[in-house]
Protein backbone atom coordinates (compact mmCIF):
# COMPACT_ATOMS: atom_id res chain seq x y z
CA UNK A 1 0.00 0.00 0.00
CA UNK A 2 1.27 3.23 -1.03
CA UNK A 3 2.00 5.74 2.07
CA UNK A 4 1.23 9.33 1.65
CA UNK A 5 4.63 10.52 2.53
CA UNK A 6 5.69 8.43 -0.59
CA UNK A 7 3.12 10.07 -2.91
CA UNK A 8 4.41 13.58 -1.37
CA UNK A 9 7.63 12.71 -2.36
CA UNK A 10 6.74 11.34 -5.71
CA UNK A 11 4.90 14.70 -6.65
CA UNK A 12 7.74 17.02 -5.29
CA UNK A 13 10.19 14.73 -7.73
CA UNK A 14 8.03 15.46 -10.08
CA UNK A 15 7.41 19.34 -9.56
CA UNK A 16 11.30 19.69 -9.50
CA UNK A 17 11.69 17.75 -12.93
CA UNK A 18 9.35 19.86 -14.06
CA UNK A 19 11.54 22.87 -12.56
CA UNK A 20 14.56 22.19 -13.95
CA UNK A 21 13.05 21.74 -17.70
CA UNK A 22 11.55 24.97 -17.50
CA UNK A 23 15.19 26.41 -16.55
CA UNK A 24 17.14 24.22 -19.16
CA UNK A 25 14.20 25.98 -21.39
CA UNK A 26 14.48 29.01 -20.45
CA UNK A 27 18.36 28.51 -20.82
CA UNK A 28 18.40 27.19 -24.32
CA UNK A 29 16.14 29.88 -25.52
CA UNK A 30 18.64 32.56 -24.31
CA UNK A 31 21.78 30.99 -26.41
CA UNK A 32 19.82 30.41 -29.26
CA UNK A 33 18.70 34.17 -29.48
CA UNK A 34 22.23 34.93 -28.46
CA UNK A 35 23.46 32.75 -31.77
CA UNK A 36 20.80 34.65 -34.39
CA UNK A 37 22.55 37.82 -32.92
CA UNK A 38 25.87 37.09 -33.30
CA UNK A 39 25.16 35.58 -36.82
CA UNK A 40 22.89 38.02 -38.09
CA UNK A 41 24.84 40.60 -36.40
CA UNK A 42 21.79 41.68 -34.88
CA UNK A 43 23.32 44.01 -32.52
CA UNK A 44 25.03 46.22 -34.41
CA UNK A 45 22.38 46.82 -36.95
CA UNK A 46 20.30 48.11 -34.19
CA UNK A 47 22.40 50.18 -32.64
CA UNK A 48 23.25 51.35 -35.76
CA UNK A 49 20.02 53.02 -36.17
CA UNK A 50 20.89 55.13 -33.43
CA UNK A 51 24.39 56.96 -33.93
CA UNK A 52 26.12 59.27 -36.76
CA UNK A 53 29.00 59.81 -36.73
CA UNK A 54 28.34 63.64 -37.16
CA UNK A 55 26.02 63.98 -34.50
CA UNK A 56 27.20 60.91 -32.32
CA UNK A 57 24.22 59.42 -30.25
CA UNK A 58 21.88 62.03 -30.96
CA UNK A 59 19.12 60.68 -28.78
CA UNK A 60 21.10 59.94 -25.49
CA UNK A 61 20.23 63.14 -23.95
CA UNK A 62 16.51 63.33 -24.82
CA UNK A 63 14.65 64.15 -21.64
CA UNK A 64 12.41 61.10 -21.51
CA UNK A 65 16.21 58.58 -21.76
CA UNK A 66 18.02 60.55 -19.34
CA UNK A 67 14.95 60.94 -17.05
CA UNK A 68 15.32 56.68 -17.57
CA UNK A 69 19.30 56.67 -17.31
CA UNK A 70 18.98 58.74 -13.98
CA UNK A 71 15.76 57.29 -12.16
CA UNK A 72 14.50 54.24 -13.91
CA UNK A 73 16.43 52.12 -11.33
CA UNK A 74 14.29 53.42 -8.30
CA UNK A 75 10.79 51.70 -8.78
CA UNK A 76 12.87 48.90 -8.77
CA UNK A 77 14.81 49.58 -5.65
CA UNK A 78 11.03 50.71 -3.94
CA UNK A 79 9.56 47.35 -4.81
CA UNK A 80 12.53 45.37 -3.14
CA UNK A 81 12.56 47.46 -0.32
CA UNK A 82 8.49 46.76 0.24
CA UNK A 83 9.21 43.46 -0.29
CA UNK A 84 11.69 42.95 2.36
CA UNK A 85 9.50 44.88 4.49
CA UNK A 86 6.59 42.88 4.30
CA UNK A 87 9.02 39.80 5.00
CA UNK A 88 10.40 40.78 8.37
CA UNK A 89 6.73 42.15 9.47
CA UNK A 90 5.24 38.58 8.53
CA UNK A 91 7.83 37.18 11.70
CA UNK A 92 5.27 40.21 13.92
CA UNK A 93 1.83 39.73 12.09
CA UNK A 94 0.38 36.32 12.04
CA UNK A 95 -1.98 37.40 9.32
CA UNK A 96 1.50 37.83 7.05
CA UNK A 97 2.85 34.67 6.61
CA UNK A 98 1.54 33.75 3.69
CA UNK A 99 3.09 36.35 2.23
CA UNK A 100 6.47 35.60 3.63
CA UNK A 101 7.88 33.06 1.18
CA UNK A 102 6.60 35.31 -2.07
CA UNK A 103 8.41 38.40 -0.32
CA UNK A 104 11.17 36.93 0.00
CA UNK A 105 11.95 35.45 -3.56
CA UNK A 106 11.71 39.19 -4.76
CA UNK A 107 14.29 40.21 -2.16
CA UNK A 108 16.59 37.46 -3.42
CA UNK A 109 15.77 38.10 -6.81
CA UNK A 110 17.09 41.17 -6.24
CA UNK A 111 20.24 40.26 -4.13
CA UNK A 112 21.31 37.33 -6.38
CA UNK A 113 20.37 38.55 -10.05
CA UNK A 114 20.81 41.85 -10.24
CA UNK A 115 23.07 42.89 -7.71
CA UNK A 116 25.43 39.82 -7.58
CA UNK A 117 25.35 37.94 -11.13
CA UNK A 118 24.64 40.91 -13.34
CA UNK A 119 26.42 43.74 -11.52
CA UNK A 120 29.14 42.23 -9.39
CA UNK A 121 30.42 39.13 -11.36
CA UNK A 122 29.00 39.28 -15.47
CA UNK A 123 29.58 43.03 -16.12
CA UNK A 124 33.16 43.29 -14.25
CA UNK A 125 34.88 39.94 -15.58
CA UNK A 126 33.05 39.13 -18.92
CA UNK A 127 34.63 41.95 -20.74
CA UNK A 128 32.57 43.13 -23.54
CA UNK A 129 33.00 47.19 -24.40
CA UNK A 130 30.00 49.61 -24.38
CA UNK A 131 28.24 50.27 -28.33
CA UNK A 132 30.37 53.56 -27.13
CA UNK A 133 33.58 52.60 -26.82
CA UNK A 134 34.13 50.34 -29.76
CA UNK A 135 35.31 51.50 -32.85
CA UNK A 136 32.15 51.57 -35.57
CA UNK A 137 30.75 54.19 -33.02
CA UNK A 138 33.71 56.66 -32.70
CA UNK A 139 35.36 54.37 -29.72
CA UNK A 140 39.20 52.49 -29.44
CA UNK A 141 37.99 49.35 -28.48
CA UNK A 142 37.23 46.76 -31.28
CA UNK A 143 33.63 45.00 -31.14
CA UNK A 144 33.04 41.87 -29.44
CA UNK A 145 30.13 39.63 -29.20
CA UNK A 146 28.93 37.90 -26.47
CA UNK A 147 30.70 34.79 -26.56
CA UNK A 148 33.58 34.27 -25.73
CA UNK A 149 34.07 36.55 -22.71
CA UNK A 150 37.10 39.36 -23.41
CA UNK A 151 39.36 40.97 -21.14
CA UNK A 152 37.74 41.31 -17.16
CA UNK A 153 37.77 45.27 -16.35
CA UNK A 154 37.61 46.15 -20.54
CA UNK A 155 33.92 47.22 -20.88
CA UNK A 156 31.47 46.17 -19.09
CA UNK A 157 28.26 46.52 -21.22
CA UNK A 158 27.48 42.53 -20.64
CA UNK A 159 24.62 42.56 -19.35
CA UNK A 160 22.48 45.50 -18.84
CA UNK A 161 22.37 46.55 -14.51
CA UNK A 162 20.17 49.21 -15.61
CA UNK A 163 17.63 46.26 -16.96
CA UNK A 164 17.83 44.69 -14.09
CA UNK A 165 16.12 46.85 -12.17
CA UNK A 166 13.52 46.75 -14.41
CA UNK A 167 12.72 43.14 -14.70
CA UNK A 168 12.99 42.39 -10.88
CA UNK A 169 9.12 43.33 -10.94
CA UNK A 170 9.21 39.52 -12.58
CA UNK A 171 9.55 38.46 -9.41
CA UNK A 172 5.99 39.42 -8.61
CA UNK A 173 5.33 36.41 -10.28
CA UNK A 174 5.91 34.46 -7.06
CA UNK A 175 2.42 36.46 -5.33
CA UNK A 176 0.11 34.05 -8.08
CA UNK A 177 -1.44 31.87 -5.11
CA UNK A 178 -2.08 34.69 -2.82
CA UNK A 179 -3.20 37.26 -5.56
CA UNK A 180 -3.32 36.92 -9.18
CA UNK A 181 -3.71 40.39 -9.87
CA UNK A 182 -1.00 41.46 -8.08
CA UNK A 183 1.53 39.02 -9.75
CA UNK A 184 -0.03 39.64 -13.40
CA UNK A 185 0.77 43.33 -12.62
CA UNK A 186 4.08 43.24 -11.36
CA UNK A 187 5.12 40.51 -14.90
CA UNK A 188 3.55 43.35 -17.00
CA UNK A 189 5.65 46.30 -15.13
CA UNK A 190 8.68 44.30 -15.18
CA UNK A 191 8.42 43.73 -19.35
CA UNK A 192 7.28 47.49 -19.68
CA UNK A 193 9.73 49.17 -17.54
CA UNK A 194 12.76 46.35 -18.57
CA UNK A 195 11.79 47.22 -21.48
CA UNK A 196 11.72 51.12 -21.65
CA UNK A 197 15.05 50.77 -19.21
CA UNK A 198 17.09 48.91 -22.50
CA UNK A 199 15.78 51.36 -24.86
CA UNK A 200 17.17 53.82 -23.14
CA UNK A 201 20.45 52.23 -22.89
CA UNK A 202 20.72 51.19 -26.45
CA UNK A 203 20.13 54.77 -27.55
CA UNK A 204 22.44 56.10 -25.43
CA UNK A 205 25.02 53.82 -26.71
CA UNK A 206 25.67 52.25 -23.64
CA UNK A 207 24.49 48.65 -24.18
CA UNK A 208 23.93 46.21 -26.93
CA UNK A 209 20.22 44.86 -27.80
CA UNK A 210 21.63 41.49 -26.44
CA UNK A 211 22.76 43.12 -23.31
CA UNK A 212 18.97 43.86 -22.36
CA UNK A 213 17.95 40.24 -23.56
CA UNK A 214 20.77 38.79 -20.74
CA UNK A 215 19.52 40.54 -18.08
CA UNK A 216 15.95 39.48 -19.00
CA UNK A 217 17.26 35.85 -18.69
CA UNK A 218 19.53 36.16 -15.69
CA UNK A 219 16.06 38.05 -14.01
CA UNK A 220 13.84 35.81 -15.41
CA UNK A 221 16.03 32.66 -14.56
CA UNK A 222 16.87 33.39 -11.23
CA UNK A 223 12.79 34.36 -10.22
CA UNK A 224 11.62 30.65 -11.72
CA UNK A 225 14.69 29.28 -9.11
CA UNK A 226 13.59 30.61 -6.30
CA UNK A 227 9.84 30.66 -6.85
CA UNK A 228 10.30 26.62 -7.66
CA UNK A 229 12.60 25.90 -5.29
CA UNK A 230 12.75 28.25 -2.30
CA UNK A 231 11.80 26.04 0.88
CA UNK A 232 8.66 27.18 2.16
CA UNK A 233 8.66 29.44 5.43
CA UNK A 234 5.97 30.04 8.11
CA UNK A 235 3.71 27.85 9.95
CA UNK A 236 3.74 25.26 7.14
CA UNK A 237 7.38 25.27 7.01
CA UNK A 238 7.47 24.60 10.47
CA UNK A 239 4.79 21.46 10.21
CA UNK A 240 7.18 19.71 8.08
CA UNK A 241 10.41 20.51 9.52
CA UNK A 242 9.12 21.73 13.42
CA UNK A 243 13.18 21.62 14.47
CA UNK A 244 14.90 24.20 12.56
CA UNK A 245 15.82 26.23 15.11
CA UNK A 246 15.52 29.95 16.03
CA UNK A 247 19.05 30.88 15.63
CA UNK A 248 18.83 29.74 11.65
CA UNK A 249 15.98 32.57 11.48
CA UNK A 250 18.17 34.98 12.88
CA UNK A 251 21.40 34.07 10.48
CA UNK A 252 18.89 34.00 7.61
CA UNK A 253 16.99 37.56 8.49
CA UNK A 254 20.34 39.05 9.49
CA UNK A 255 22.08 38.39 6.42
CA UNK A 256 19.25 38.76 3.77
CA UNK A 257 18.77 42.10 5.96
CA UNK A 258 22.55 43.27 5.25
CA UNK A 259 22.42 41.63 1.45
CA UNK A 260 19.28 43.91 0.26
CA UNK A 261 20.47 46.54 2.70
CA UNK A 262 24.10 46.92 0.93
CA UNK A 263 22.50 46.11 -2.73
CA UNK A 264 19.95 49.09 -2.13
CA UNK A 265 22.43 51.13 -0.55
CA UNK A 266 24.68 51.01 -3.83
CA UNK A 267 21.96 51.55 -6.10
CA UNK A 268 20.48 54.17 -3.93
CA UNK A 269 23.70 55.94 -3.71
CA UNK A 270 25.19 55.21 -7.31
CA UNK A 271 25.00 58.08 -9.22
CA UNK A 272 25.68 59.17 -13.01
CA UNK A 273 29.23 60.99 -13.75
CA UNK A 274 29.71 63.09 -16.72
CA UNK A 275 31.87 66.21 -16.96
CA UNK A 276 33.24 68.01 -19.78
CA UNK A 277 36.56 69.72 -20.20
CA UNK A 278 37.78 72.25 -22.92
CA UNK A 279 41.40 73.29 -23.09
CA UNK A 280 43.07 75.66 -26.25
CA UNK A 281 46.31 74.82 -27.76
CA UNK A 282 48.85 77.16 -28.61
CA UNK A 283 50.41 75.66 -31.60
CA UNK A 284 54.15 77.00 -31.70
CA UNK A 285 56.04 77.21 -34.94
CA UNK A 286 57.81 74.10 -36.48
CA UNK A 287 55.66 71.69 -34.29
CA UNK A 288 54.75 68.85 -36.56
CA UNK A 289 53.74 66.02 -34.39
CA UNK A 290 51.11 66.23 -31.61
CA UNK A 291 51.03 63.86 -28.34
CA UNK A 292 48.13 63.70 -26.38
CA UNK A 293 48.90 61.20 -23.07
CA UNK A 294 45.93 60.41 -20.24
CA UNK A 295 46.53 58.35 -17.38
CA UNK A 296 43.66 56.28 -18.33
CA UNK A 297 42.61 54.20 -21.27
CA UNK A 298 40.15 56.44 -23.41
CA UNK A 299 37.25 54.68 -24.60
CA UNK A 300 37.70 56.47 -27.91
CA UNK A 301 39.75 59.35 -29.20
CA UNK A 302 38.55 61.57 -31.99
CA UNK A 303 40.56 64.44 -34.56
CA UNK A 304 38.80 66.47 -36.41
CA UNK A 305 39.36 69.46 -38.49
CA UNK A 306 37.99 72.84 -38.71
CA UNK A 307 38.03 76.18 -40.95
CA UNK A 308 38.57 78.10 -37.56
CA UNK A 309 42.28 79.36 -36.64
CA UNK A 310 41.88 77.76 -33.47
CA UNK A 311 43.15 74.39 -31.78
CA UNK A 312 41.16 72.76 -28.75
CA UNK A 313 41.56 69.38 -26.60
CA UNK A 314 38.29 68.08 -25.22
CA UNK A 315 37.60 66.09 -22.53
CA UNK A 316 33.94 63.50 -21.47
CA UNK A 317 34.78 62.16 -17.96
CA UNK A 318 31.61 59.67 -17.76
CA UNK A 319 30.76 56.95 -15.13
CA UNK A 320 29.33 56.15 -11.73
CA UNK A 321 30.10 57.48 -8.72
CA UNK A 322 29.30 56.39 -4.88
CA UNK A 323 27.85 58.86 -2.65
CA UNK A 324 29.75 62.50 -2.51
CA UNK A 325 32.19 61.29 -5.53
CA UNK A 326 35.31 64.01 -6.48
CA UNK A 327 36.58 64.10 -9.58
CA UNK A 328 39.50 65.99 -11.28
CA UNK A 329 41.90 66.65 -14.12
CA UNK A 330 44.91 68.46 -14.75
CA UNK A 331 45.78 69.58 -18.21
CA UNK A 332 49.46 70.09 -19.17
CA UNK A 333 51.34 71.01 -22.77
CA UNK A 334 55.07 70.58 -23.04
CA UNK A 335 56.34 71.47 -26.21
CA UNK A 336 59.58 69.87 -27.17
CA UNK A 337 61.13 70.44 -30.65
CA UNK A 338 58.74 69.58 -33.47
CA UNK A 339 56.81 67.78 -30.88
CA UNK A 340 53.98 69.13 -28.91
CA UNK A 341 52.91 66.61 -26.23
CA UNK A 342 49.62 67.16 -23.97
CA UNK A 343 49.21 65.80 -20.82
CA UNK A 344 45.71 64.96 -18.62
CA UNK A 345 46.24 63.45 -15.60
CA UNK A 346 42.57 62.38 -13.83
CA UNK A 347 42.44 61.96 -9.92
CA UNK A 348 39.90 60.55 -7.94
CA UNK A 349 38.53 61.71 -4.53
CA UNK A 350 36.17 58.69 -3.97
CA UNK A 351 35.21 55.69 -5.49
CA UNK A 352 33.87 54.66 -9.29
CA UNK A 353 32.13 51.62 -10.35
CA UNK A 354 32.94 52.93 -13.84
CA UNK A 355 35.03 56.02 -15.04
CA UNK A 356 35.63 56.45 -18.40
CA UNK A 357 37.26 58.99 -20.73
CA UNK A 358 36.35 60.57 -24.29
CA UNK A 359 38.81 62.57 -26.33
CA UNK A 360 38.31 65.04 -29.15
CA UNK A 361 41.42 66.95 -30.52
CA UNK A 362 39.99 69.87 -32.73
CA UNK A 363 42.58 71.29 -35.01
CA UNK A 364 42.85 74.04 -37.42
CA UNK A 365 41.86 72.51 -41.34
CA UNK A 366 45.25 74.38 -42.64
CA UNK A 367 47.39 72.33 -40.33
CA UNK A 368 45.58 68.70 -41.47
CA UNK A 369 48.60 67.71 -44.00
CA UNK A 370 51.41 69.49 -41.72
CA UNK A 371 50.67 67.68 -38.26
CA UNK A 372 50.56 63.97 -36.97
CA UNK A 373 48.55 63.27 -34.04
CA UNK A 374 48.80 60.42 -31.61
CA UNK A 375 47.44 59.05 -28.67
CA UNK A 376 50.65 57.35 -26.44
CA UNK A 377 50.71 56.56 -22.98
CA UNK A 378 51.10 58.37 -19.95
CA UNK A 379 54.21 58.36 -18.38
CA UNK A 380 53.74 61.27 -15.46
CA UNK A 381 54.36 60.64 -11.74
Amino acid sequence: MTQPSDMHNTELSASKMVGWQLLAIQFALLLLITIIFTWLDVDRTITGYFYTPEQGWFLARQPLWHWLYRYGTIPGIVFTLAALLAWLASFLTPRLQAWRRPCLVVVLTTVLAAGFLVNSVLKQYWGRPRPSQTVSYGGNWEYRPIFPPGTPGKGASFPCGHCTMGFVFLAAAGFHQRSKLLSIGGVATGLVLGGLLSAARVVQGAHFTSDAVWALGVVGMTATALILYLPQTGSARRTVRPSRSTRRKLILLVGSLLAVGLVAGGFLTRRPFYSTYSYPIDLPPGISRIEVAINADPENFKVAYRDKQEARLQVDAHGFGWINFVYRLHFASHPAGNTLRLELQHETGSYFAELDHALALTLPETARDRLEVKLVPFHGN
